[in-house]
């Protein structure tokens, strides 16, 4: 799809590039940038690199390389556990699984969670259990998507330990979801209280 490097220009054709003269046993760095298109996983092909010298052009180098299609898979559980009867004050957990099933690490996940209508925040309940090396970045948001509400005790006129202005909760992780078990997969938890 294109090439770059330093000192290269595009060369007669837009897949072909130009380098300075180079002598005898130097070398020049060129990326090359491939595109795969929307395809099953799994799926090859190959990309066939060659390389002449202009004044010679009979010489020549050719090379190629095998691309796979690998990409990451996420699969979700989410379980809502209430301690006791459903009635107010009554504390429910909630957990939500994220597992990678794919055959690579999925980077940027962000998890998202939105707190029911009639239930409260109980403050700092959060927690994460995360494939070693993974850390999260945890915001609350109070509905309006501004990701800056910090839970407090009595928050929106909720009873003491519970917030009643976290309306959800997102984690962000600090580095890509591993797709190779048992470290594939990352537990989000938080507790909230029933009105």
């Amino acid at each position: 799809d294109s090439i770059r490097g330093t000192g290269v220009t595009f060369g007669a054709r837009p897949d072909s590039a130009a380098t300075p003269s180079l002598l005898s046993g130097e070398a020049q760095v060129v990326d090359v940038y491939y595109s795969v298109p929307d395809v099953a996983a799994g799926t090859a092909d190959l990309a066939a690199l060659s390389a002449a010298a202009e004044p010679l052009p009979t010489a020549l180098d050719a090379d190629t390389t095998a691309v796979t299609v690998v990409r990451p898979f996420l699969g979700m559980t989410k379980l809502a556990t209430v301690a006791g009867d459903t009635i107010p004050g009554s504390a429910v957990a909630y957990q939500m699984t994220v597992t990678n099933l794919g055959t690579e690490a999925a980077a940027q996940v962000t998890v998202v969670d939105s707190l029911p209508p009639l239930v409260d925040y109980v403050v700092g309940s959060t927690s994460e259990t995360l494939p070693s090396g993974i850390s999260v970045t945890l915001e609350f948001d109070d509905g309006t998507d501004s990701w800056t509400t910090s839970p407090a005790s009595e928050g929106c006129g909720a009873p003491v330990g519970l917030d009643r202005c976290v309306r959800a909760i997102r984690w962000t992780l600090s580095a890509p979801l591993p797709a190779t078990a048992p470290d594939n997969a990352a537990v989000f938890r938080f507790t909230a209280a029933i009105r």
